[in-house]
């Protein structure tokens, strides 16, 4: 359920591209990969968790927020069965639950060529001092997209946002930094519903330039990554 949870926000709720109002459960030899997005920001998780003959399948967000949520109510459940049934159906065993979904058709994007392969900038953050930083500059940044910029130098990190009319709002967190450092800019929903699902006490945050992806990371684990698409500012 945990490995579902980290995943399922990134999901598009806009119809318009149906593919992205899903997970990819995609089977590997060592277990299973869940993967969504919405074009703007990407969740992957790897797992151990098999699907048996379901290699590769695309599953209503919704559906699995639901299987999520009976998962969270039958706490004496031993996990959860998944079974594929006939016209492309798939069915979630949670306990005397059972949830029948089915399944998005079509080719999900390749999501794998925006995952970055080197970094500039690594820092490491404490997540409850980050979500309190990203919570005050979204107040400023409501007037003006909701873009709040994040700074690193120096062994320190700042969250801010500038609207004209009201000023700014500036936030400096202690951060262990390694690389050149550098400025980058997000929306703030996304770091905030980001910071909201994210389990561990701190993060990696790795960063090549205002204009390349930002990833996310948990320290000492490789089974997740977040990224968020940044947003070009001027100045």
């Amino acid at each position: 359920m945990a490995a579902v949870s980290a995943v399922l926000f990134a999901a598009a709720a806009d119809e318009g591209r149906p593919l992205l109002t899903g997970v990819r459960l995609k089977g590997t030899e060592s277990g299973l990969v869940l993967a969504a997005t919405d074009g703007y920001r990407l969740s992957l998780k790897k797992t151990k968790m098999s699907l048996g003959k379901i290699v590769d399948a695309v599953v209503p967000a919704r559906a699995l927020g639901e299987v999520v949520k009976v998962g969270q109510e039958e706490k004496d459940a031993e996990g959860v069965r998944v079974a594929q049934g006939d016209s492309g159906q798939l069915s979630f065993v949670v306990g005397d639950t059972t949830v029948h979904t089915r399944l998005i058709e079509g080719e999900y994007p390749n999501f794998e060529k925006i995952i970055p392969k080197t970094h500039t900038t690594r820092a490491l953050l404490d997540r409850e001092s980050l979500t309190r930083a990203v919570k005050s500059a979204a107040i400023f940044a409501r007037d003006n997209a909701n873009i709040v910029r994040l700074s690193l130098g120096a062994q320190r990190a700042a969250v801010s946002a500038n609207t004209p009319q009201v000023g700014e709002n500036r936030v400096e967190l202690e951060a262990k930094i390694d690389g050149e450092g550098g400025d980058i800019a997000f929306n703030s929903r996304f770091l905030l519903e980001f910071l909201a699902n994210f389990t561990g006490d701190e993060l990696l945050f790795e960063m090549t330039g205002s204009l390349n992806p930002g990833v996310f990371k948990p320290v000492k684990d490789d089974s997740y990554l977040h990224i968020i698409m940044p947003v070009r500012v001027q100045g």
